[in-house]
């Protein structure tokens, strides 16, 4: 199954509601564009991103997306990750500290809470997960309505009931994507790709900074005949890892690979000498360059929202 079909039934489920709710992110957009009150700004902007979003959705599923420039590539990828680069990181709605100074510590919390979900809503873009990107959506619409009334704890409730369901999307995404090896994305990505050019590296939705850039360049001169004993000692050691502890490899088949952008050429052939050897070598996961630590410290503990406790109202 094509890795665009796995959620393809889910995704046409929320088809109605997700183009419904860009039209309200518009008219958000609209009229916070109009107001002058505390979240105006807020709210202008938080919509700007999920409306590019959706206009991302669009563009990867137009067939001529693969023939973008490479300049064009670098701009887009350069403009969604620049207001959280550590220079620019003080001015974003991403940083808690930013919200909570401008809203306070209850809101402002939560504000950055929703930021950072709107930005998450790239990556299934480019994984194609159209139900996820319209969650966050509601997400957003309904305490953008909840707190133009001074509802607090609705938007607090409202965070609750997404994050929930959240850790369910997680759970069925790893079920179908690790544990069963259906998503082949990333795998796709790696094996029909043309190497020898730069521009693949936008594909996979991640950050690509210098170090991405000049691992590709470095990779591309790399000699054949190196990257063949490089890719056979790992596969090697790999199995008799399983030798070794008296286990029988035969019950595998599927191979977990965790990968870094630039190094292409040795994970695909990786994956062909493990196919030689009757194992399905799957990429799971690309890393690049961490774009900014201090926003994954920030963040990295947004599941407390599930368990929140209520508070004071506005």
């Amino acid at each position: 199954m094509a890795y665009r079909d796995i959620y393809k039934e889910r995704n046409d489920n929320y088809r109605d509601a997700y183009e419904k709710q860009i039209q309200a992110l518009k008219r958000i957009r609209d009229n916070s564009r109009r107001q002058s009150g505390p979240y105006a700004s807020y709210f202008k902007q938080t919509a700007e991103r999920l409306i590019d979003v959706s206009k991302l959705v669009e563009h990867l599923n137009d067939p001529e997306h693969q023939d973008t420039s490479l300049a064009s590539l670098r701009a887009e990828n350069e403009k969604r990750y620049k207001e959280i680069l550590p220079e620019n990181y003080d001015q974003s709605f991403a940083n808690p500290v930013v919200c909570v100074d401008l809203y306070g510590q209850t809101v402002g919390q939560m504000l950055s809470f929703i930021y950072a979900k709107a930005r998450t809503c790239y990556n299934f873009a480019y994984s194609r997960k159209i139900f996820r990107i319209s969650s966050v959506y509601d997400l957003f619409i309904k305490s953008y309505e909840a707190l133009l009334d001074h509802k607090v704890e609705a938007v607090r409730s409202i965070i609750k009931e997404f994050s929930k369901d959240d850790i369910i999307y997680g759970s069925e995404t790893f079920a179908k994507e690790t544990l069963g090896a259906q998503m082949t994305r990333l795998t796709d990505i790696v094996m029909t790709s043309d190497l020898t050019s730069p521009n693949y590296l936008y594909e996979y939705g991640i950050y690509v900074g210098d170090n991405e850039r000049k691992t590709f360049e470095f990779m591309k001169t790399y000699p054949d005949e190196k990257i063949e004993k490089l890719a056979t000692t790992i596969v090697k050691a790999y199995i008799d890892g399983f030798r070794r502890d008296g286990k029988d490899i035969t019950l595998r088949h599927n191979v977990r690979v965790i990968t870094v952008a630039g190094l292409e050429k040795l994970t695909k052939r990786i994956i062909e000498i493990l196919k030689d050897n009757n194992l399905n070598g799957f990429v799971d996961e690309v890393a690049s360059t961490d774009v900014n630590k201090q926003y994954g410290y920030d963040h990295k503990f947004d599941i407390a929202f599930t368990w929140m406790k209520k508070s004071q109202s506005l």
